[in-house]
């Protein structure tokens, strides 16, 4: 069967939603780094599949379910499409252990037109996001595949901005800790410079213990104290935070991130909803936009005990910044908004810092958040420098 003679449709059980943010290159490139493994019994099917979308997509190909389950333990996989009906296992049995043992690759099932019953076990058992009608129709599958492409290549970037957020976090513990032991130790230093100063003093003024002890008691107690010196300046050296690395940054590709992240964070608290429109381009220290972002969305999140949903959205002003809001439904008000935003941060660090802690993040990262006042409450809004760069 030619690649022309494709024809079909296909059912999302879960939009995607998401663009790739690169050039044309760049969205070559990452459509490739993302495999997909097609699943079908029939040689021809295969080599149809491979023919079709071999060019844009890195695909492997398997005849079996035992054949397609060894290709996952040995080759990193983003994506299985399976057909339904094969003579060993059953595509849909296949899914359903995929889903147990690879949770992180996304299933697709092919299947007839007149077997609804099969795509509702799909849903139900293998918790398939798509599924194929077939015969299916090019266009709509390079759609697809490139959809999920772009949500597995969002799922990798959360997983490494999250272990980097973690780093960082502990980081600051570690930096937190750094300076109350510095504090502690600049204390003893002290005393220590005042009893070498009074022993200096004894040992010209008294005779009480013969004066080469006395020498070598100083001597000593002067070397401690040079010593404390050091691990004070070498602990404050180590402490200082890493320098900023300004980036030019899509706010539609942020948006995209951030709520991702802060889906996990929520747990069911609320959901995060992003404008990619307008999308201009900022110039800022990413991650740590990020982190003022996410503390912000987790006050927001837990302000009232209702469930809320939090709008992002970015605007370009006249003036060579760009405005990234945060507003909430229900509205929260602005005079709440402004409390928590000047309260002073505690050792606590507890949901009700968020605010604060995000001020002082934003501070660090050279922006500034501030409240703004609406028709129906508030919204908390960060101001950046726009990119040199024009935006695409």
């Amino acid at each position: 069967m030619p690649p022309s003679s494709i024809r079909g449709t296909t059912r999302d059980l879960q939009a995607p939603g998401i663009d790739l943010p690169v050039d044309d290159a760049g969205h070559r490139a990452v459509l490739r780094a993302y495999p997909i493994l097609f699943v079908d019994d029939e040689a021809p099917n295969l080599d149809v599949f491979e023919a079709t979308f071999g060019d844009s997509f890195h695909i492997h190909l398997e005849d079996s379910a035992a054949a397609a389950l060894a290709l996952l333990e040995r080759e990193p996989v983003a994506i299985i499409i399976s057909d339904n009906r094969m003579p060993d296992r059953l595509g849909i049995d296949l899914l359903v252990e995929v889903h147990e043992r690879f949770p992180q690759v996304h299933r697709v099932l092919c299947t007839a037109y007149s077997d609804q019953q099969t795509a509702i076990d799909a849903i139900n058992r293998a918790a398939v996001e798509h599924y194929l009608l077939k015969p299916w129709r090019i266009a709509e599958v390079d759609r697809l595949l490139s959809a999920l492409v772009a949500r597995s290549h969002l799922d990798r970037t959360a997983r490494e901005l999250r272990a980097t957020l973690v780093q960082r976090e502990r980081q600051a513990a570690v930096a937190a800790l750094r300076h109350r032991i510095e504090h502690d130790l600049g204390n003893i230093t002290s005393v220590l410079h005042g009893v070498s100063h009074s022993m200096r003093e004894a040992l010209a003024s008294r005779s009480g213990l013969p004066a080469a002890e006395l020498t070598e008691l100083y001597s000593d107690l002067d070397a401690a104290v040079r010593r404390l010196t050091d691990l004070q300046r070498a602990s404050r050296e180590a402490g200082r935070p890493a320098p900023l690395n300004p980036t030019d940054v899509e706010c539609a590709e942020l948006f995209a991130t951030v709520a991702k992240l802060a889906s996990e964070d929520l747990q069911g608290l609320g959901c995060v909803l992003a404008d990619p429109q307008p999308n201009p381009l900022i110039c800022v220290d990413r991650l740590g936009l990020i982190k003022v972002l996410l503390r912000t969305i987790s006050w927001m999140a837990r302000a009232d005990d209702a469930y809320s949903t939090i709008q992002l959205r970015a605007e370009a002003s006249a003036t060579e910044l760009v405005h990234l809001s945060l507003a909430a439904s229900p509205p929260i008000s602005s005079r709440r908004m402004a409390t928590d935003l000047e309260g002073e941060l505690s050792l606590s660090g507890g949901p009700g810092d968020d605010l604060a802690v995000a001020r002082e993040l934003a501070v660090a990262i050279g922006a500034q958040l501030k409240v703004e006042r609406t028709m129906t409450g508030g919204a908390l809004v960060i101001t950046l420098p726009s990119s040199d760069r024009p935006s695409r």
